[in-house]
């Protein structure tokens, strides 16, 4: 069996093109840096990928943004969102792939006080983990 996999970017903002195509810009990878803190900047977003395998499709599926210790948003997606992927995908050739589900979260407004460190989890009917972060960092340290 394959396993899940999750990828998580942030950035500025996500745009959703013709074709449901993202555009995601100003991403940040690994760290955020401010001139100074504290600081502010209108929005944070948060994109995400998820992947199973069509013999492993999620039951349930919600994710987590902490900032710091604290939770500042949740996305639980609801079980007609989940019930869509039950439907076994073959590409041309006939190849079972994985199913993917994309999801876009945000923090508005975005403000820091301190550094800190930005974190994303994932829980599954049978799996809790941090499938993402982001240092926020102050040049003035």
């Amino acid at each position: 069996m394959n396993k899940r996999t999750f990828t998580v970017i942030f950035c500025d903002d996500v745009r959703h093109e013709i074709n449901s195509k993202p555009s995601l810009m100003g991403c940040y990878f690994g760290s955020i840096f401010f001139d100074r803190l504290p600081s502010a900047m209108p929005a944070l977003y948060i994109f995400i990928e998820a992947s199973t395998p069509n013999d492993n499709l999620f039951k349930s599926l919600e994710f987590q943004v902490f900032v710091g210790e604290k939770i500042v948003t949740t996305s639980p997606l609801p079980t007609e969102v989940l019930a869509a992927l039950q439907e076994p995908y073959r590409d041309k050739r006939g190849v079972t792939g994985k199913r993917h589900i994309y999801n876009t979260m945000a923090i508005v407004p975005f403000a820091v006080e301190a550094p800190t460190k930005i974190t994303v989890k994932a829980i599954t009917e049978s799996e809790e983990m941090i499938i993402g972060s982001l240092h926020v960092l102050s040049d003035e340290n």
